[in-house]
């Protein structure tokens, strides 16, 4: 009997697993954000009291990270985790938490385009530098 429901079980979790893997995937592949919108949004949502203008951060605020010029998948993928939970931070999920996919990918693009960028197209900085 145990036997019968492990071979029942068995292939519709792998299906499942299979299908997260592939949906998680895309979404990570999918990082784009538009920098000026991105820009804008920072502005709006108060991120420089904490990051600065620019993501290089203030000296008065110790352990706060500096975002300019971070890889944009980095970032995208740290707003996530932290909107969602998996990194826990008082402030940060607050603040990441009222942000949907496209807002969280121009954020990243901004912070991105900053200081010595890793952005290969580097046209799509040009409004934000």
């Amino acid at each position: 009997m145990m036997i019968r429901t492990i071979k029942t079980i068995f292939p519709a979790l792998a299906v499942g697993f299979a299908v997260s893997l592939f949906a998680t995937q895309g979404m990570a592949q999918d990082v784009t954000g538009d920098p000026a919108r991105g820009q804008a949004l920072m502005l709006e949502m108060k991120c420089t009291k904490c990051h600065g203008d620019s993501g290089i951060g203030h000296s008065d605020t110790p352990g706060v990270p500096r975002l300019d010029g971070q890889f944009e998948p980095y970032l995208v993928n740290q707003l996530f985790n932290f909107r969602d939970g998996r990194r826990p931070h008082k402030f940060m999920e607050l603040y990441a938490g009222r942000l949907d996919g496209q807002t969280v990918r121009d954020i990243a693009a901004f912070y991105a385009c900053q200081g010595d960028t890793q952005v290969e197209d580097k046209e799509r900085c040009a409004p934000v530098r």
